[in-house]
């Protein structure tokens, strides 16, 4: 593969055009990325790569996971219903007194909302604060209170007193079965487009890796395992918040993995070079000297 920089484009931001020759393909490319340099231009594109292959990679697994993390909800959900009936059976003709009747909506609501919250978790952090973003969006500013979902059931059920308390206990024991499509349509797009993602961005990783000096190939797999790892951090945490959060899914979804994690292999590459430089620096205050080795990691910054 040749490359060769075309030019310094303006911009608010310093860009370089790079000429990607592939001679298999017998093709030209022509990308724009950021830079001032062909240096800085071909290093971007290498953190793209090692970006790319962590967000396919939990893409891939997020695709494998969530229908089962959804079937086990499901699950616990069925025996929460059972568990509010065989309440709802025990106290009878208890529920007549509003006062009582307030304690046990209270119970189910609060016992609907634990659950909620606990089956998100598998989702990782983007799961967590996806989930919170949708309850702030449909229930109003706190989220899943009780005090909203009261609000929520007067909404909705504006006649006898009786009529809008069984709907909130009765909406304690049922699934949302939008949001079960939107996982399940998410899973399946996850679960093709991941590998798809991955083997992109682990191929331009390997050729850099292969087409690289032996002595800096160690390094080289440092850093990118850096870049991997950030870009499946911010993946997963994106994909989590706009699917639970918002209800994104398809090829949209996709990109929006992609995207962040592109930035986050960007950002994993980066706080390796901090950690590397601090190393140094502290090698140099503790030694006095610094070794070849201790620069490895700058022979390939631009």
């Amino acid at each position: 593969m040749f490359v060769r920089a075309v030019e310094t484009v303006p911009f608010s931001m310093p860009q370089i055009s790079i000429m990607i020759d592939d001679p298999r393909q017998r093709q030209c490319y022509q990308v724009t990325v950021p830079g001032r340099t062909e240096e800085e231009g071909m290093r971007f594109l290498e953190m793209v790569g090692s970006g790319a292959a962590g967000a396919g990679l939990r893409m891939t697994l997020a695709g494998a996971t969530l229908p089962t993390i959804r079937r086990q909800y499901y699950a616990h959900l069925e025996r929460l219903s059972q568990e509010i009936e065989a309440r709802r059976r025990a106290l009878g003709s208890r529920l007549d007194d509003p006062a009582e009747h307030e304690k046990f909506r209270r119970w189910a609501s609060g016992q609907r909302t634990r659950l909620a919250r606990l089956w998100r978790v598998p989702g990782d952090a983007g799961g967590v604060i996806g989930g919170e973003v949708y309850d702030w969006r449909r229930y109003g500013p706190g989220g899943r209170t009780f005090n909203n979902l009261e609000r929520r059931a007067a909404a909705r059920r504006p006649q006898a007193q009786p009529a809008r308390n069984n709907y909130l206990v009765n909406k304690a024991t049922q699934a949302n079965p939008q949001a079960t499509n939107a996982v399940l349509r998410a899973a399946r797009y996850l679960r093709y487009g991941g590998p798809v993602v991955f083997l992109a961005g682990a191929g331009a990783s390997a050729h850099e890796l292969l087409t690289a000096a032996p002595e800096l190939r160690p390094e080289i797999a440092r850093r990118q395992a850096a870049g991997a790892t950030g870009g499946a951090v911010l993946s997963g945490l994106a994909i989590g918040i706009a699917l639970v959060g918002f209800g994104v899914a398809g090829p949209a979804l996709i990109a929006v993995g992609l995207v962040a994690g592109i930035a986050g292999g960007i950002v994993g590459e980066q706080l390796y070079y901090a950690w590397s430089s601090t190393s140094v620096v502290d090698g140099l205050c503790r030694n006095g000297s610094i070794t070849k080795d201790d620069l490895l990691p700058y022979a390939m910054v631009p």
